[in-house]
């Protein structure tokens, strides 16, 4: 009850905050960007930069302004960013929102107005990813059918409005190198930072000394062990359903590991 209370006033203290931001044209545009992919272990990275002593992030995590909220302008934008002051070495910020790496018109956008950015995917297995997402969308009371259901009906379903193009997507949002070519044509490969989320979790500290490093921070410890956001719904993937993904992803896979020139280890 406390923390759902302490939540609720900082929300509000942000929004708040954001708005006189806005008017004065305050706040800053960010270092860096965790641009996806969902359900792949962007919130437990942003927790954890969160934590470092170098980095000063907002408190919303995803600001959906590059796929949702363009309209309302770059100082809207700046608003949900720290303060840029004057005279003082400001700390890196960046914000998290993994619907940036499926949504077409973002990497455009973002090299517009962000053109130093700092890019950080995650790409977890799609099979995994696409039945987290379901489960996900059932904690959240949105999906009213059964995953074989749910991925039948894709197609259909996605074709019918960009909220459902957003939600109910399991299968097109794992096919990733589409997706990470249109980041690719807007910033310089050096500038991408490209992980697996398998890994990232197997062996958390090294892939955070890569981190740190791509985003030039200096070293400081992991400060948690914890995993953000993490599926509680205690159902399993149906066996016919899990082999019916694997082998349609399995060529999409393939084009993926022969374009970075490394493989994952997506086989089971």
């Amino acid at each position: 009850m406390l923390g759902r209370l302490y939540y609720k006033t900082r929300l509000r203290s942000y929004h708040y905050s954001k708005t006189i931001k806005t008017a004065l044209h305050l706040g800053r545009l960010p270092d860096f960007l965790i641009v996806g992919t969902q359900k792949g272990g962007t919130t437990t990275l942003f927790e954890l930069l969160r934590l470092h002593p170098a980095v000063k992030l907002p408190f919303v995590k995803e600001s959906h302004f590059f796929s949702e909220d363009f309209h309302l302008g770059p100082h809207y934008y700046r608003s949900c960013f720290p303060m840029q002051l004057p005279f003082l070495k400001n700390k890196p910020t960046g914000e998290s929102t993994p619907q940036y790496l499926f949504h077409q018109a973002t990497p455009e956008r973002v090299k517009a107005l962000v053109p130093n950015a700092k890019i950080i995917l995650l790409l977890r297995n799609p099979v995994r990813r696409a039945f987290s997402h379901y489960k996900h969308n059932l904690r959240k009371k949105r999906e009213p059918l059964s995953f074989p259901e749910a991925i039948k009906a894709e197609e259909q379903r996605t074709s019918l409005s960009d909220n459902n193009l957003k939600h109910y997507s399991y299968v097109k949002r794992g096919i990733y190198l589409p997706q990470l070519k249109r980041w690719m044509e807007h910033f310089d490969r050096k500038n991408i930072l490209i992980l697996s989320s398998e890994d990232f979790f197997s062996d958390t500290e090294a892939n955070w000394k890569t981190i740190l490093s791509f985003l030039n921070l200096p070293y400081s410890p992991l400060a948690s062990t914890k995993i953000f956001n993490k599926t509680t719904i205690d159902q399993q993937m149906d066996e016919s359903v899990k082999e019916q993904l694997f082998t349609f992803f399995q060529p999409h896979n393939e084009a993926l590991f022969n374009f970075l020139g490394q493989e994952y280890d997506w086989t089971k």
